[in-house]
This record gives structure tokens, C-alpha cells and sequence, in this order.
């Protein structure tokens, strides 16, 4: 077998809503690992580039560096589900700034679920389809100290989209994995607001986290749009032991009602070590 084939609509309601929706999850997953299906678990590294350009600060581009690091609990027998988590980390500047004295960071979890279709298979290779959808929840937060010392900036939110993969099985070992996520159908966003009246932010811990949950609203692809695409050669050494030396492309747009218009772009490369 194959490693992997990878919003009070009010604020409290919103929250009450999301914490359901990732016990499910979690249960859903807990469940499916059963009956002869197999599962792995995969830790995850991978460096690249980011750029984001946050027209609430400025209109200029801050790009630099990306780290990431993510876990994912993978099930599949004929369809397949993912449920991942992940933490990264961007030093930024701007072409006027001299160092990398802004930074971003971000986290999320979701889950997917993807149907298999139809496989064609010629001797001893095979290329296979899936279909599904996908949720959860990104968050995205910015320091810009040069700009603005006293605020903090973010682009959150809560989507369902679509998910799909295309896996190319070379002989036992070898895999061939293409993987979309995104298309969100429907989202609930978090931007601040483009003109804030208070002098400081609540830098605290709480403070951060009702920052994080403001001014929530629902949105769909015209407010929230976002593509990842990844491709990654998979080398499958024992039955529980299998490596991973992928790519991925990531776009984001995400404009509020009250907001402006948030842009990022990256490009990574890694290795994920399933197990």
C-alpha cells in the first residue's frame, strides 16, 4: 500500500462551532483507522520563500525566508483522509529596509477526505485519481516594528474547498504524488481594521487571541481565495518506513469588508518522513 494520498454568527458561535467541527475530526479520524484500513503518521521540514504584501500597513512587498515544520495522521484503504497540523515561521523586509526586521507566522490544522475514481494501470505502473474536499482553520499574524511598532496585523480564517491528488505508482516502491487544495466554496475571515483608533495593541496572551478572532465575517470566493499546489516523490523503504522530497505553491488573497487587500505568495521545498 501507498504512504499517502495527502465562524456569534457571532464571535462565540463562531468559536462554539469551530470546536465541534475539530472533535469530529477528530473522532472521524480515530474511526476510519479501523477495519484493515492503513494508516501512517508523517513529520514533515521544508525551507523556501515568502512574500506578503498587506495594503492595511503599506502597498510595498515584504518578502524573505519561510520554515516550516508540520505533523499529519494519514488513513487510506480505497479513499483517503489527512488530518494535518503545521507551524512556520517568515523573517520579512522590504527592498528599503536593510534587515529582516519584521516577521510572520502561522499556523493551522485541517483535515481532508478524498474519494478514489477510476485508476489506469499499463504493466507495473498505475496512475490514480481522488476527489474530495478539505477544511480548516489558517491563522496568519505580522509584525511590521520599522511601520508600525504598536499593531499587530493578521489574515485568518475558517474555509471548506476542494482537495484532490493524482498518484503515480512506479513499480512497489516508487510514488509520484500531485496534490490541490484550495477553491474555498465557503469561509469566515479575521482582518483588523485598515484604520485603528486605539494607540496599542493587547500584546498579551488573551489580547493576541481576541485579536485573532475579531471582526469575523463570512466570505466566499470573492473576499477569500487561496491554490496550493505540491508535488512530491515518495520512496517507500520498508512497510512502515517511507520518505518523502517534495515542492509546494502557495497563493492567498484575502479582502474584508472593512479591510484592505492582503496578498502572500510562497514557494517551499522539503522532506516528509512517514511512519
Amino acid at each position: 500500500m501507498f504512504p499517502i494520498l495527502n465562524i456569534y454568527c457571532r464571535r462565540t458561535s463562531i468559536k462554539k462551532y469551530g470546536i465541534i467541527v475539530l472533535i469530529l475530526t477528530v473522532v472521524s479520524a480515530s474511526l476510519w483507522s479501523r477495519d484493515g484500513k492503513v494508516y501512517w503518521n508523517s513529520i514533515s521540514a521544508d525551507i523556501g520563500l515568502r512574500q506578503i504584501k498587506d495594503k492595511n500597513i503599506h502597498e510595498k512587498v515584504h518578502y524573505g525566508f519561510l520554515f516550516d515544520l508540520q505533523y499529519g495522521f494519514w488513513g487510506t484503504k480505497h479513499n483517503i483522509f489527512a488530518l494535518q497540523a503545521g507551524l512556520a515561521f517568515s523573517p520579512l523586509k522590504t527592498q528599503y529596509e536593510d534587515y529582516f526586521a519584521s516577521y510572520n507566522i502561522c499556523f493551522f490544522i485541517s483535515y481532508f477526505y478524498d474519494f478514489k475514481l477510476p485508476e489506469v494501470t499499463i504493466k507495473n505502473t498505475s496512475l490514480g485519481f481522488y476527489l474530495g474536499s478539505y477544511g480548516g482553520l489558517f491563522y496568519s499574524a505580522a509584525m511590521y516594528p520599522n511601520w508600525d511598532e504598536s499593531h499587530l496585523y493578521w489574515a485568518d480564517k475558517a474555509e471548506i474547498g476542494i482537495h484532490a491528488m493524482a498518484l503515480w505508482k512506479i513499480g512497489e516502491k516508487n510514488r509520484l504524488l500531485l496534490t490541490f487544495q484550495g477553491l474555498p466554496v465557503l469561509s469566515v475571515i479575521s482582518r483588523p481594521e485598515p484604520d485603528r483608533q486605539y494607540k496599542m495593541d493587547d500584546f498579551s496572551f488573551s489580547g493576541v487571541v481576541k485579536e485573532l478572532h475579531s471582526n469575523l465575517e463570512f466570505a466566499s470566493l470573492n473576499k477569500n481565495i487561496s491554490v496550493n499546489l505540491s508535488l512530491e516523490y515518495q520512496r517507500i523503504l520498508k512497510q512502515t518506513f517511507a520518505l518523502g522530497f517534495g515542492y509546494s505553491f502557495g497563493y492567498e488573497r484575502m479582502e474584508a469588508s472593512e479591510g484592505k487587500v492582503f496578498h502572500t505568495i510562497k514557494h517551499t521545498a522539503g522532506i516528509r518522513v512517514y511512519l
